[in-house]
């Protein structure tokens, strides 16, 4: 897909895709939290129930941040977290917003690619679910990690760390070498 995202010129000549061909249906409960706890070494039952929980928690705030900002379309659609997880992996190593013309640019570039990569296409709708709610908790962590960073220098260096590996896994390239643009991400 990252090769689909930075294609000069995608975003611009090809015809716009719907957001839905990016949905998915969600199962009935989330589907990474419980694994993600179970995996967790050194906890006991408790305290993987614990994560369990703050796992969930950050999922579902950004269910609430979405439904806040009147953007519903981009819960439980993978364009939208891939656009998520690209933002806040940007703010976390440069401090900056994207502007909304920056993010539909993006948004729309990621749809398009998202769209020509077959893979993605033959994707059940549990394989997107898994990979929505990766994309979403990591970002949310390399987000709650530098918030913690005025009080613990070693948390801003993770938070730096989990942005920039998460940024350079979906594009392909280091963030030093890509610029959001109206139309999607130029790169250097």
């Amino acid at each position: 897909m990252s090769q689909q995202i930075t294609r000069p010129g995608a975003a611009a000549t090809s015809k716009p895709q719907p957001l839905a061909i990016s949905a998915f249906k969600p199962a009935e409960n989330r589907m990474l939290p419980a694994r993600m706890a179970g995996a967790q070494p050194g906890l006991d039952g408790a305290q993987k129930k614990e994560m369990e929980a703050v796992y969930v928690q950050l999922l579902n705030s950004y269910d609430s941040l979405m439904d806040n900002n009147d953007e519903a379309r981009l819960k439980n659609n993978v364009a939208g977290a891939v656009m998520y997880a690209l933002m806040i992996s940007h703010y976390v190593l440069s401090g900056e917003e994207l502007s909304a013309q920056q993010q539909d640019g993006l948004l729309d570039s990621i749809n398009r690619a998202l769209f020509s990569t077959p893979a993605f296409k033959s994707m059940t709708d549990a394989h997107k679910q898994e990979l929505y709610e990766a994309l979403i908790l990591n970002a949310n962590m390399a987000l709650a990690l530098q918030e913690e960073g005025p009080q613990d220098q070693d948390r801003e260096a993770d938070a730096q760390d989990l942005a920039g590996t998460l940024f350079t896994q979906l594009i392909g390239r280091d963030h030093s070498k890509v610029q959001f643009t109206a139309t999607g991400l130029r790169l250097y």
